[in-house]
């Protein structure tokens, strides 16, 4: 678990998990005593300054054990203000992976359930899950395709292959209640959009989110050419 963060002079950030041990830097070294202390600013061995932060829950998320690939904050960001989720929300996950989504989610609503069939992947969910202390999240060993056990849903999100088949088991969702697809290509979308038009459920959209960072230092002023760009399409809905 991180205790504290620091800042270099460069604003290169170090996630400290440690801090009853010195933490060894390229700038020098950092005391316990100094990443104990109160102070914000402390001074290495070697007369480099670093800033001192506590660390909140995201940078804590930021660093839990992975697995499979994730569903990125720019994503999860999306997901949170298109469906309203609040702290009376019960959301359902299926496809936990490492539980990153789930457990974002855990600090903001209600409950959350997630279902995952792949043990290895459970095994990182819980891992992350006790990490972080989390009370309001269950992770299943179940199938979302065979079936939602789960009544009065305020939210489903699939990160699954096969969406479609979960349409059939939408009674589990609050009318006005939101379903949100993870899907990585059109030709899923596709699929989806069209077994949706059978079902109680309104397609709202489908969008996708890109992110670009930029350099400002100095007289620069120019897009970060590493830019975070398609992820996956969310396809949002409404239960009718």
């Amino acid at each position: 678990m991180i205790q504290t963060i620091l800042f270099d002079e460069e604003g290169k950030q170090y996630y400290v998990n440690d801090i009853s041990r010195d933490f060894h830097t390229k700038h020098g070294f950092l005391t316990a005593k100094d990443l104990q202390s109160k102070k914000v600013i402390i001074t290495s061995n070697t007369g480099h300054e670093f800033k001192k932060l506590n660390p909140t829950r995201r940078d804590v998320l930021d660093k839990i054990k992975r697995g499979p690939q994730i569903i990125t904050n720019k994503d999860i960001g999306l997901i949170i203000t298109e469906t309203g989720l609040n702290k009376d929300s019960v959301v359902l996950d299926a496809g936990t992976g490492s539980g990153a989504l789930a457990c974002f989610l855990a600090g903001i609503v209600k409950k959350v359930v997630s279902y995952e069939t792949n043990e290895k992947n459970i095994k990182i969910a819980e891992h992350n899950k006790k990490t972080l202390e989390i009370k309001n999240l269950t992770i299943k060993n179940k199938d979302v395709y065979d079936g939602i056990t789960e009544k009065d849903l305020d939210v489903i999100i699939l990160d699954v292959p096969e969406p479609h088949h979960v349409l059939k088991h939408l009674k589990s969702l609050k009318n006005g209640g939101f379903l949100v697809v993870y899907l990585p290509s059109l030709t899923q979308v596709d699929l989806f959009i069209k077994e949706a038009a059978k079902h109680d459920v309104i397609v709202l959209k489908t969008t996708e989110t890109l992110q670009r960072e930029w350099i400002i230092k100095r007289n620069i002023m120019r897009p970060d050419f590493s830019m975070l760009g398609h992820t996956a399409f969310l396809t949002l809905c409404r239960k009718v």
